[in-house]
């Protein structure tokens, strides 16, 4: 018995038949092992034909709804991970936008401490309350 497996259309087919119709008889004359060789690429044509060209067994179909399953969750997680970057951009440029106005209004502030408390504006309001300025209580400490 020998066993052969012929490709068509990328689809393979095998079949067994007896090895003397594999190997003709080398003592019969060519004419008959042609008609032979004719009879059987015959029958393989009609074997062909009367299988369906594409078999879809019950594991070969859950393989491929397995695939399919596991492509679209790819993809769902895919989807979900960019929507969530981009909603982390945003929150991230607009922390960064809160925190540059917090960093401006604390230069006002800054400025604001410094110009109230001038010299001269403390002595004001010393004045307009009726304070004096002892000079003995005044000390100067170097830095």
């Amino acid at each position: 018995m020998a066993i052969f497996a012929l490709e068509r259309d990328k689809t393979f087919i095998f079949h067994a038949m007896p090895a003397e119709k594999a190997i003709p008889d080398q003592t019969s004359d060519q004419g008959d092992s042609r008609d032979a060789t004719k009879h059987d690429i015959n029958e393989l044509d009609r074997a062909y034909e009367a299988l369906p060209s594409n078999i879809l067994t019950g594991k070969n179909w859950l393989t491929l709804a397995g695939f399919f399953a596991f492509s679209l969750l790819c993809l769902w997680g895919a989807v979900g991970s960019q929507a969530n970057a981009s909603k982390l951009e945003q929150d991230l440029s607009q922390l960064q936008g809160q925190a540059q106005e917090l960093s401006v209004k604390k230069g006002h502030l800054s400025q604001e401490v410094h110009e109230l408390s001038t010299y001269d504006r403390v002595m004001e309001i010393a004045e307009d309350y009726g304070l004096t300025m002892n000079e003995d209580n005044i000390r100067n400490v170097e830095k």
